[in-house]
């Protein structure tokens, strides 16, 4: 069983696939689910994000332009992601 977390931060789609090249291919993929448990993954396509809207516990840093607007918005660096939803 490969036990490793080396990126603690950001994650790169080479860096995700270089991780990835350290397990079983026929591995299961999944995400954390809603309140528990986990779910099987769906992958969305790229999809512009803006880094570090957020600061409350409860949500994740980053979202999507249009979705943030105003203060929250202002100055923060667009990046493309690919982003590992929940089926």
């Amino acid at each position: 069983m490969v036990q490793k977390q080396k990126y603690t931060n950001t994650m790169t789609v080479a860096e995700l696939i270089e991780t990835l090249r350290e397990f079983n291919p026929e591995t299961r993929v999944v995400v954390d689910g809603y309140e528990g448990g986990y779910a099987d993954v769906a992958v969305s396509e790229t999809t512009p994000i803006l880094l570090n809207v957020h600061h409350e516990w409860y949500y994740g840093e980053h979202d999507i332009p249009g979705l943030v607007t105003g203060r929250a918005a202002e100055g923060k660096k667009k990046v493309d992601a690919v982003i590992l939803k929940r089926i």
